[in-house]
């Protein structure tokens, strides 16, 4: 065979790449449904409000450790704990968040996913 023959690998990088590509994807995708799962909370917490303290002490914030990404629910008023717990838990927002909430974003989670199979098979 004669000439020149050249061939640039575009696989390998790509694959090399995929999991901080993914990483780095998946954070910032938990960075931007922190604050909607927050909002969430605030705008169903099933009590009614005397000073707002317990609404505006409802927050969500994203979190990473080795790889993992997560967000976090939690009260920072001292009686939170008995808005989830207190009365059968009839004044909960945590349990039902995770639960609507983390339906959605994982739906949403999976969408990016497909999106990000598709770019790379391009």
């Amino acid at each position: 065979m004669r000439g020149l023959v050249w061939y640039f690998d575009t696989l390998t990088p790509r694959l090399s790449a995929a999991p901080v590509t993914l990483r780095n994807a998946v954070w910032i995708f938990t960075q931007y449904q922190a604050p909607k799962v927050q909002d969430y909370m605030r705008q169903n917490a099933p009590w009614t409000d005397r000073t707002g303290n317990a609404r505006q002490g409802l927050f969500a914030r994203p979190r990473r450790s080795e790889g993992l990404n997560a967000i976090v629910f939690y009260h920072t008023m001292p009686y939170g704990i008995w808005l989830e717990v207190a009365n059968g838990g009839n004044f909960a927002i945590i349990s039902p968040t995770l639960n609507h909430e983390g339906h959605r974003v994982m739906s949403e989670l999976r969408g990016l996913m497909g999106k990000m199979q598709r770019a790379q098979a391009i």
